[in-house]
């Protein structure tokens, strides 16, 4: 299961400007310029230099022979990327994995293949140490039993090359599911996640391995309980926290990892569940909200306590009609204490959550600390998009993982990984392969569809809309003023239709819509 920094660009000005003049090249003064004049040109010069220096988005669409999905994302001290992905073969044959290595302009530079031999083999957690090598964190399994776990780790160098491989064998008759890994400060690791139990119950259980990766212990703290622990942190010499999910909780665990206290994650927050850490007590975390109905919507949560709920900031963006859901593994993240990015997939397919038949959007969200909104885009709608990861970049953007299926045509499931970088407002900025895929402030759905609803970006409380035929006739025009409005539609002959959606506030949208 797992502010933009500062570009100092020099500007020079001067108030005193002279020039030669054209027969004795006798130096002459300008007019003087108003200072309101001047005030005036640097701000426009600033903004300008400040579009200029922002950094560029940009898609990549990872193909590979196999179907694929990311499992985690992590940004080296180089500004590069490496993305690590789980395949997922036909006929359950052998799983294995891939490591990928993006620059930050979202170009292949290397990939690896991670397998053995005999068994499944899955990496699922990265981590870049100080010199800039890669540790990949993993397990392999019975391609058909799910058992005989052994926990892995590897060192790889700058070229993707296996410098170490550690494995470490633990409980071979049990079902080991839902890893993530973590290194501790002292060079120890840890591995979570949950442990399936011969009645095919599922609990939360941790191990702690040594810098040698000899296993130190491993628990299940509470093997009555259902369970799965998404992370782990520890608070000091003599606790960790821990965050579980069915059922939500937020618990203390001593170093033996028994439980010595639990809260229940406030506001009735479910589904997939990640956090980010600003300090060593305060976190974020998003999840999905199901009350008050309709559920299916993102919240966030911040947490000034490890478990203390008396206390907390509590967001719940919308209500839909369709499925707001949070991303596999992470779905908040930060660089900067005061400019927070979170995300999800909008309108998932409950029914078929990995191979929607149905198109669907990345959403992504920008907060400051006291989680109030600051924008809200939409990415996608031309295939079923499922974000798996959301990681803040250093240059102030946001990079989003997932994958897309295209339906359309499809023989097969097997899906693509999708990576979107976008700036620091949520814009790619930059020409892409895909003109359709363009950073939405609106949607309209379902595209071909017999109704037509539009959901508006937060950050626009009203809207006009214009429809018009092929032949350019106005055929409807409504003001909006709802996020999510259905528009009477039934008088229209099927065919295609062009839409405008406008506001003072800024949005301008236009695409194509099709009545089935």
């Amino acid at each position: 299961m797992p502010i933009l920094p500062l570009n100092y660009c020099a500007i020079l000005t001067h108030t005193n400007i002279v020039v030669r003049d054209s027969v004795g090249y006798k130096p002459k003064p300008f007019k003087k310029i108003k200072m309101k004049n001047i005030i005036l040109l640097i701000v426009l010069i600033i903004t300008n230099l400040t579009s200029f220096c922002q950094p560029k988005g940009w898609q990549t669409v990872i193909e590979f022979t196999e179907d694929i999905i990311p499992m985690d994302i992590q940004e080296n001290y180089n500004d590069e990327f490496y993305i690590t992905a789980r395949v997922l073969p036909q006929n359950a044959a052998r799983e294995y994995s891939l490591v990928y290595k993006l620059n930050n302009a979202g170009e292949l530079l290397n990939y690896s293949i991670i397998k053995d031999s005999l068994k499944s083999l899955n990496i699922f957690s990265l981590g870049i140490t100080e010199d800039n090598l890669l540790y990949a964190f993993g397990s392999s399994f019975d391609s058909l039993t799910k058992a005989n776990v052994s926990l892995l780790k590897y060192k790889l160098n700058d070229d993707l090359e296996v410098l170490q491989e550690n494995s470490c064998a633990i409980e071979p008759e049990l079902r080991f599911d839902g890893f993530l890994a973590k290194s501790l400060n002292n060079s120890e690791f840890l591995y979570h996640g949950s442990v399936f139990l011969p009645n095919n119950r599922f609990t939360a259980y941790v191990a702690q391995l040594d810098s040698s990766f000899n296993l130190l212990k491993w628990s299940m703290p509470d093997a009555e309980s259902l369970g799965i622990y998404f992370d782990f942190k520890k608070l000091n010499d003599t606790s960790y926290w821990a965050l579980k999910v069915f059922p939500w909780k937020f618990e203390i665990l001593d170093t033996s990892f028994n439980i010595l206290d639990f809260s229940i994650i406030p506001d009735q927050i479910l589904g997939n569940t990640s956090c980010k850490w600003v300090n060593d007590s305060s976190f974020y975390l998003i999840g999905q909200n199901a009350s008050p109905l309709p559920g299916y919507n993102l919240a966030l949560i911040k947490q000034f306590h490890p478990i203390d709920t008396t206390g907390h900031l509590f967001r719940v963006w919308h209500h839909s009609d369709t499925i707001d859901f949070p991303p596999l593994w992470q779905g908040i993240d930060l660089k900067h204490p005061d400019t927070i990015f979170a995300g999800g997939t909008r309108n998932m397919s409950m029914d078929n959550p990995y191979f929607g038949y149905q198109p669907s959007w990345f959403v992504v969200f920008q907060t400051d600390s006291l989680l109030n909104l600051r924008w809200e885009r939409f990415y996608g709608g031309n295939a079923y998009y499922l974000m798996t990861n959301l990681k803040a970049t250093k240059d102030g953007g946001c990079l989003i993982g997932g994958t897309r299926f295209q339906y359309e045509g499809a023989i097969a499931n097997k899906r693509e990984i999708f990576l979107l970088k976008i700036n620091s407002e949520g814009l790619i900025n930059s020409v892409i392969e895909m003109p359709e895929f363009q950073a939405r402030e609106a949607i309209i759905y379902p595209n071909p569809g017999n109704k037509l609803q539009i959901r508006l970006a937060i950050q626009h409380s009203q809207a006009q809309l214009r429809l018009f035929d092929q032949a350019g006739h106005l055929v409807v025009q409504q003001q909006l003023h709802q996020f999510e409005s259905i528009i009477e539609t039934s008088h229209l002959p099927a065919g295609v239709y062009l839409y405008q959606l406008t506001a003072p506030t800024g949005l301008n949208e236009n695409g194509k819509w099709v009545k089935e």
